[in-house]
């Protein structure tokens, strides 16, 4: 048996003196920690996957609707209700 590895023999007889000394409870609540811990990571990953879809949907519709503007021509302030109109028939068509 080698005894070169001196340092890994205090930190095993480190960590086995710290786990003696907690109780049941104390274990149960660090396996809990864990689970939370991990929890929290993977719903902040779907949450940030779902604004990420939200926000490329924004940015799409708003292409859309810059190419459909670009497109029209001669658009007069009087006939700003009906450009609106038209804008979310587009939108409507193109959501379906």
């Amino acid at each position: 048996m080698q005894n070169n590895g001196g340092w890994w023999s205090y930190f095993w007889s480190w960590i086995t003196g710290f786990l003696v000394s907690l109780s049941a409870q104390d274990i149960i609540f660090g396996i809990g920690a864990v689970f939370t811990g991990i929890f929290t990571v993977l719903t902040y990953l779907s949450n940030d996957r779902k604004n990420q879809a939200i926000a490329s949907e924004g940015k799409r519709r708003t292409d859309i609707l810059q190419a459909y503007i670009k497109n029209r021509e001669n658009i007069n302030n009087a006939d700003a209700p009906k450009v609106a109109k038209e804008m979310n028939e587009v939108l409507e068509r193109f959501e379906k």
